[in-house]
């Protein structure tokens, strides 16, 4: 009855509320984004104060619930959202817990340890009900919705159990909550393939999370030089950690916005928690900007400076990598391997000789290894289109075709011209069945119908691809 009665009130869609008709990320969620904002604040900020091994396995063990609380609601989003005022309300009120969960960060060990796990318990009750109410919706689903509300649901109760005992008993409990979540949704992901997360809508979610953190780490930067008054070694730190968050964004952005992963996400189990260890270590690095900049005035570097930023760095190219060769063609894998794991053994390397190395002049040559990845990134990506497109199987070898190549289907054919093409990915990410880089060729005209990809073909922003009727073609002979 309340189900009935809030959904019959005017929303976005004046219709009362309907499935995700379209990919991108609504203006509640961009809201309800905002309390992690200050959840990953105040996190970051903990961090930074804590900075070493016991200060990073705090970070890890809080930051992960609060990721985790959101990726929750990102993932049903993602799977089963629908744009009216019941899941409004319960997203406002996860956003309340996820509120209170936030202001309990700084005493979440201490004092603070019953209200934290109260307040992660709350921000799956909304959830909970959510599921229950998709369950109710979706019959076709049953199974897929049953088997995760009695994963979240057996969480949120060892979380609340936890309040009962005195630490560090507490967290042993707050552990296998966690891990029954995270177990719940690995097991779920046969189940879950029948119902895969919109390719378009969970790599543009967890973008906006990952821009809150890089937003956190240009924050930092602009901090410490601010209170360092602009020293030349703190000038130099602070461009380096600018180029590092900048040549970051560039390849992750770079690597998402041109959708070479299409349909590879399935159920969005990997891509989801392969974002955990990136996000940590961006964090990481972080923090050792932040030290870096914060310590040059005085000339004096703690000696875990260089470890919290080149282990966040390591971290995230480990993680980073790993994303991409499980998104990527096997083809790739060779390329992929070479940049990332060359890089990645050097900062390794690197990382001993912080004790005997300026730790400035060692940041500057993180900040190299950082740019020189997303330069061979870009190339390669290029490449990778280049190579597709012509249909060569070259990628060095130049696109020579006077007319646009011919795609046949039995109800259209597709042309496509690569010489004006703007490789925007639109025709990736709004027909996926037809158009998808991983398939030789990589235009399939019967993979839907000719209404379909026409109105596909009319967003292209290139005109690169064009489309004729084969009725069209034979009245043509016929005259």
């Amino acid at each position: 009855m309340a189900d009935t009665v809030t959904t019959t009130l005017p929303t976005a869609d004046f219709d009362g509320g309907s499935p995700r008709a379209q990919p991108h990320a609504t203006w509640l969620e961009l809201f309800y984004d905002l309390v992690y904002i200050v959840a990953v604040a105040v996190l970051a900020h903990q961090f930074s104060d804590n900075a070493g091994i016991k200060g990073f396995a705090v970070f890890v063990g809080l930051f992960t619930p609060v990721w985790w609380s959101w990726a929750g609601h990102t993932i049903f989003e993602s799977r089963f959202g629908r744009d009216d005022n019941f899941q409004r309300g319960m997203t406002l009120l996860q956003m309340l817990a996820s509120a209170a969960m936030a202001i309990q960060i700084p005493q979440a060990l201490g004092s603070g340890s019953a209200g934290f796990a109260v307040a992660y318990a709350a921000t799956r009750a909304p959830l909970i009900v959510l599921y229950f109410r998709a369950r109710a919706q979706n019959p076709e689903a049953h199974k897929l919705t049953t088997f995760l509300l009695a994963g979240y649901s057996a969480g949120a109760a060892l979380w609340l159990i936890s309040i009962a005992v005195d630490p560090p008993l507490r967290f042993v409990f707050w552990a296998l909550g966690t891990g029954i979540e995270f177990a719940t949704f690995t097991l779920a992901r046969k189940v879950a393939r029948q119902f895969p997360v919109h390719t378009v809508h969970l790599p543009e979610r967890v973008g906006l999370f990952t821009i809150i953190v890089l937003g956190e780490a240009i924050l930092a930067i602009i901090i410490g030089i601010g209170d360092v008054h602009w020293n030349p070694l703190a000038v130099v730190a602070a461009i380096v950690g600018f180029a590092m968050a900048t040549s970051i964004w560039w390849n992750y952005f770079g690597y998402v916005d041109r959708a070479v992963l299409e349909c590879t996400l399935g159920n969005g189990q990997a891509y989801m928690f392969l974002h955990l260890p990136m996000l940590i270590g961006l964090i990481t690095m972080r923090t050792g900007i932040e030290h870096i900049i914060g310590d040059s005035h005085r000339g004096v570097f703690p000696p875990e400076t260089i470890a919290i930023l080149g282990g966040g760095l390591a971290l995230w190219i480990a993680a980073f990598y790993s994303l991409q060769l499980i998104t990527y063609p096997p083809r790739e894998g060779r390329r992929l391997t070479a940049t990332y794991g060359l890089a990645l053994v050097g900062i390794v390397a690197l990382i001993p000789l912080g004790g005997s190395l300026h730790p400035v002049g060692l940041a500057v040559i993180f900040g190299i290894v950082s740019v020189s990845i997303t330069v061979l990134e870009t190339q390669r990506r290029a490449a990778i289109l280049t190579n597709v497109y012509s249909s060569t199987g070259q990628t060095n070898i130049p696109v020579r075709r006077s007319e646009p190549k011919q795609y046949p289907g039995p109800d259209i054919i597709v042309q496509f011209d690569p010489k004006i093409c703007i490789h925007s990915a639109k025709c990736l990410t709004l027909l996926p069945g037809v158009f998808n880089l991983r398939n030789r060729p990589w235009v399939n005209a019967q993979g839907a119908g000719a209404e379909a990809i026409m109105k596909t073909i009319a967003d292209c922003p290139s005109g690169a691809l064009t489309y004729t009727l084969p009725q069209e073609i034979t009245a043509e002979g016929r005259s």
